[in-house]
């Protein structure tokens, strides 16, 4: 078996406009659009920085007879009062002040004002119904109290996770109406060699978008959205951040939870189950004659031969996935193959992505283990460029 584990770098590796920058840019627009639908300057769009090809796909729904733009104003007016967007904005302001970087990880964000909150939450003997504070983060006084005049946090509970909610809503209507029409070519060809040849073929997508499928038609029936699917089921998509058991004033906020309230699958649990199973399989029909081998490494090289693989382009292994991380990991006779982005000039080599991805691993994985994976063959980084 190969599973094929693909990130968002799969989407923009085929120049799909699906950063969160590139979401941010489309929700601004539908801020200024819900204003005043009937003077927006739908041919000055280009302000907005959207990808052309997005802009015209908006052009034309704005033009359609029915069920078109106009028909979401009324939705797209809880924009102007989203504390995430407000939040992400304000991000994006002292990125370009203060940073070199220029995107924004919103599952880092919603992780970091989640677990800041819970611990203001936790000093008020964890009693939600306290008064907000002058501790509270600059952003919650200035938005919830200055903007809203709520006095609780459970005002702020409810608010952040209903706005959270309508974001979910925001983004499965973007890359569900206008993403997912966009042409997209067959997938990049670094995976023909990892991919020819091969029928039994599982795909685990962290992506929202319908991409997988039409680059993988054949394997359709194999492939797990394991984050929901855009436009499958309105709004359920799981967008949240990574929280510790014992973080549970604000669970809502994440995926972990998000992925049992919503109709997810967990079919790559099972597919793990399967290599497990065929790994002991093996063992047990070797095992009387292996036991008369004196050779340990002949024995280990013939369990190693037809080793199931997994092959992971585009994802930064970053901490937000880590509990699923972890267990794509947890199969120790998995031959397993990451893709890095490395950007290469005439001047320099750009290994940041590669660099990312391994102390992530060393942050989700076991102390020792990803070394040892790396020393008896198991893990190799791969340029995918």
């Amino acid at each position: 078996m190969t599973i094929l584990v693909l990130g968002n770098g799969f989407d923009l590796a085929l120049k799909l406009p699906t950063s969160y920058n590139d979401f941010l840019k489309f929700a601004k627009a539908m801020k200024e659009f819900a204003q005043k639908p009937s003077e927006f300057d739908f041919a000055n769009m280009k302000r907005f920085d959207i990808d052309y090809k997005v802009i015209q796909l908006i052009k034309e729904d704005a033009g359609n007879r029915t069920n078109n733009l106009f028909s979401y104003v009324k939705k797209f007016e809880s924009i102007k009062e989203n504390f995430w967007l407000y939040y992400f904005e304000l991000k994006q302001e002292d990125l370009k002040r203060y940073s070199k970087v220029r995107w924004i990880d919103f599952e880092e964000e919603i992780s970091k004002v989640g677990k800041e909150i819970t611990t203001i939450v936790e000093k008020n003997s964890n009693h939600l119904d306290a008064e907000i504070g002058t501790n509270a983060p600059a952003y919650i006084l200035s938005f919830m109290r200055d903007c809203f005049d709520m006095k609780y946090y459970r005002d702020i509970h409810d608010k952040i996770c209903g706005d959270l909610d309508y974001l979910r809503w925001l983004l499965n209507f973007y890359l569900s109406r206008y993403v997912n029409r966009l042409d997209v070519d067959n997938y990049p060809p670094v995976l023909n060699n990892d991919l020819d040849n091969n029928d039994d073929i599982r795909i685990i997508s962290f992506n929202y978008t319908n991409t997988v499928e039409r680059c993988f038609g054949k394997y359709v029936k194999n492939i797990d959205y394991i984050h929901g699917l855009a436009g499958e089921n309105e709004g359920d998509i799981v967008f949240g951040g990574k929280f510790d058991s014992d973080e549970n004033s604000f669970l809502e906020l994440s995926k972990a939870f998000q992925r049992v309230k919503y109709p997810t699958k967990y079919d790559y649990i099972r597919w793990l189950n399967e290599v497990k199973e065929s790994k002991q399989k093996k063992i047990d029909d070797k095992n009387s004659k292996l036991l008369q081998e004196s050779n340990m490494t002949v024995i280990l090289d013939r369990l190693s031969k037809g080793a199931d693989k997994m092959i992971i382009f585009g994802h930064s292994l970053g901490m937000t996935d880590s509990d699923i991380i972890g267990r794509l990991f947890s199969v120790d006779n998995m031959n397993i193959k990451v893709y890095c982005h490395v950007k290469k000039t005439e001047s320099a080599i750009d290994e940041s992505d590669k660099n990312e991805i391994i102390r992530n691993l060393h942050r989700i994985l076991k102390e020792g283990e990803v070394e040892e994976r790396k020393a008896e063959g198991k893990l190799e980084f791969c340029d995918c460029y």
